[in-house]
């Protein structure tokens, strides 16, 4: 199997991901009179060091909400990628949607949850879920990533949508080599500003 190329993604080119994808979106009229987009997500990639084996992986996951949406309920809107291409078994597994991104709230570093569909080499779309570790400055090796998919996303209803599949992969380790790094933007469409959604008024 060919190598998959990886880099990091640059933290400009995933902002303008994420405008282009808000701008592109049909939001209901009553938000887009907003002009604030507020932006969360995270992008990188890099190798992951498990028991037995390596995975490249790069990843960008987001989720995107006019300002009223961060306490008024308003849906919210997900985008992403990950690709993880694994030499070890010999398995290339490559998002094709992204149907959540959240904050796991972890009182040790900053914790990601991205969850979609992937595809498996020329197989089906399986659900699948990747937790995310940032602990440190990149290169500490001690972020860690974990990623379960098919059967072993499935069995504890942590993907969406839940599916019965005699796929499983899962897979756990430390990034040993590449960065990831988190994005929460507020953006204003109209001026081009962009600031921190959690810093104080």
């Amino acid at each position: 199997m060919k190598p998959v190329a990886t880099h990091v993604v640059d933290r400009r080119m995933a902002i303008g991901a994420g405008i282009a994808a808000a701008t592109g979106l049909a939001w209901p009229r009553h938000q887009a009179m907003r002009r604030v987009i507020i932006q969360r997500g995270i992008a990188g990639g890099g190798v992951v060091q498990y028991d037995g084996g390596a995975a490249s992986f790069s990843l960008f996951a987001s989720s995107l909400a006019f300002e009223e949406g961060e306490t008024g309920g308003a849906e919210r809107v997900f985008v992403g990628t990950v690709t993880w291409a694994d030499e070890t078994v010999g398995e290339t597994l490559v998002c094709t949607r992204v149907t959540n991104y959240e904050n796991l709230n972890s009182e040790v570093g900053e914790a990601r949850r991205i969850e979609g569909l992937m595809r498996a080499g020329d197989g089906g779309e399986y659900p699948f879920v990747m937790d995310v570790l940032n602990l440190d400055a990149p290169g500490a090796g001690t972020d860690t990533v974990t990623l379960m998919v098919g059967a072993s996303a499935a069995f504890g209803e942590a993907a969406t949508p839940i599916a019965e599949t005699e796929f499983s992969y899962f897979a756990q380790g430390t990034i040993v080599s590449g960065d990831v790094q988190d994005i929460d933007l507020a953006i204003d469409v109209d001026t081009g500003d962009v600031s921190d959604p959690d810093a104080a008024p």
